[in-house]
């Protein structure tokens, strides 16, 4: 997502992944199979670790962090659900070469599964952050856009792909609905 709102991917650029690692520091961070060049699409639908880190490495560490931020990560969703962790987001300016390279495939922060929810729901969403609430909603709760409406559909046309045949989840596909 940050990489599409920065400007730094669109959904037809391609990304070097060969030789299928990346040395990130001391670190070298590698994929289950070489994909040689791909596109964002792809990235996903493969669970491309070293096209993660070349991305995240393209976009500027404040505008990383601030989306992971703004979709909740590293704060509380205040649902009201007792003693919900706050999870952990480091700030930018702390961030080593290795953080970036991590906080892109899924580490380097801590979140719980509602937290993590909120943060796919701006993306099912059309870019709205709103709310979360474990007791339905009357009317219109409101919300904050996070995202451009266009980076959320892309990002959805691309994140179904991972259910899809040929993809890293197709165990988790739903007879009926679409799942990103």
């Amino acid at each position: 997502a940050a990489g599409l709102e920065s400007g730094a991917i669109t959904p037809s650029s391609r990304i070097d992944t060969r030789p299928g690692f990346i040395k990130v520091g001391r670190k070298v961070i590698e994929d289950h199979h070489h994909y040689g060049v791909i596109s964002p699409t792809k990235l996903l639908t493969k669970s491309s670790n070293v096209g993660a880190v070349k991305v995240a490495q393209s976009i500027d560490r404040d505008t990383l962090h601030d989306l992971l931020f703004e979709v909740g990560i590293g704060q509380t969703s205040h649902s009201g659900m007792p003693g919900e962790a706050r999870g952990r987001l480091m700030p930018a300016s702390k961030w080593r070469e290795l953080d970036v390279a991590t906080l892109a495939f899924g580490y380097g922060a801590s979140t719980n599964l509602l937290q993590l929810a909120a943060a796919y729901s701006v993306i099912a969403a059309n870019g709205i952050k709103r709310p979360v609430s474990m007791v339905p909603v009357v009317g219109n709760p409101g919300g904050k856009r996070i995202l451009s409406a266009r980076t959320a559909s892309q990002l959805r046309e691309m994140l179904e792909t991972v259910v899809q045949a040929g993809g890293t989840a197709t165990r988790a596909q739903v007879p009926g609905y679409r799942v990103a």
